[in-house]
């Protein structure tokens, strides 16, 4: 559980990159993978140390025969992202894109990019919305989190 205002928050992937930057949020961004995002300004805060550079692993998803995942979660992030994101205090949310159990018969949680599957998964999905509007409506929901609704 976290509380709101968001102090911190990780991303493994580009797009909550892109919604935070328009928002002015960029200086809540504490964790990253840098194979999935790739951002000027990022890398400069980066190189300052601002931010921590972390691989998520998320391109290294693994089921056991397929489907039948043993124990939840079903994947294989890497475990200096787990530490960057779940046990960082500084990191409050960690945004995803995706938890689902993908039609597993066992119900085991299958984790989206940069998830930690732990409580400050928040899942941020916009490109799943099919509508401009609905798109919209995902970057509005984000900012409630920082308490920035109104921008």
């Amino acid at each position: 559980h976290f509380s709101v205002p968001v102090k911190g928050v990780a991303i493994g992937w580009s797009t909550p990159y892109a919604a935070l930057e328009l928002l002015g949020l960029d200086d809540k961004v504490k964790v990253v993978d840098p194979q999935y995002i790739h951002s000027p300004c990022l890398r400069q805060k980066e190189k300052a140390g601002e931010i921590t550079s972390q691989g998520s692993g998320s391109s290294r998803y693994w089921w056991n025969d397929q489907w039948n995942c043993d124990s939840s979660p079903c994947h294989n992030h890497s475990d200096g992202w787990l530490a960057a994101t779940r046990d960082n205090a500084d990191v409050s949310m960690v945004l995803t894109d995706a938890q689902y159990t993908n039609g597993n018969p066992n119900g085991a949680l299958l984790a989206g990019n940069g998830a930690c599957n732990c409580d400050k998964d928040v899942v941020f999905d916009p490109a799943g919305d099919g509508t401009p509007l609905g798109r919209a409506e995902g970057i509005k929901m984000l900012a409630a989190f920082f308490n920035e609704e109104d921008r």
